[in-house]
């Protein structure tokens, strides 16, 4: 596992910085830390020419199905997962395939597509959980459902437009709460 210098993001409240693998290098250790960790940012995918080609085949050929205010100056549009944009950027990327299979299984599928658009000025979102779990068993069980975020523009020369926000181990079932 190879953690990349000066590439580590601090995750809220916590000491410890959320992995980064580096896709080009080593991706085969993404399923053990997500599933570690709860979360790992995969860095150079894709090139920054296209990220910007991604963004606009999503904005002018997408199935758009529905736009959603999360916040002030925060926006999701919601896209049906079917469409075969998607399909062609997300699940037909062997890279991105392999990392998805060596953490879900061989059968998985895209089930939810959006974009979020946060402008300057946006107000940050309360935490959230966006997948509960698929069980209500008290034990925990390996992942059964991958949120993946894609970003689509350069943070670090447009910091007011995130980072998204990552609680590390907060992916493990603790039953809190529960006699």
């Amino acid at each position: 596992m190879e953690f990349i210098n000066n590439e580590t993001q601090p995750s809220s409240d916590c000491d410890e910085p959320i992995p980064i693998v580096n896709a080009q290098r080593d991706w085969s250790s993404v399923a053990e830390i997500v599933r570690d960790k709860g979360v790992c940012i995969v860095s150079n995918i894709w090139t920054e020419n296209e990220l910007g080609y991604i963004l606009n085949t999503i904005e002018e050929k997408g199935n758009l199905k529905q736009t959603v205010n999360r916040r002030r100056k925060r926006w999701e549009r919601i896209y049906d997962p079917q469409d075969k944009v998607f399909q062609q950027i997300l699940i037909d990327k062997p890279l991105l395939r392999d990392i998805f299979k060596s953490i879900l299984g061989p059968r998985c599928f895209l089930e939810k597509a959006g974009l979020m658009n946060a402008y300057p000025g946006a107000e940050c979102q309360r935490w959230h959980m966006d997948t509960p779990h698929l069980f209500a068993c008290p034990q925990h069980l390996p992942p059964h459902s991958l949120n993946s975020f894609l970003i689509t523009c350069d943070l670090q020369r447009q910091p007011e437009r995130g980072p998204t926000e990552f609680q590390l181990g907060t992916h493990i079932k603790r039953n809190l709460g529960e006699k």
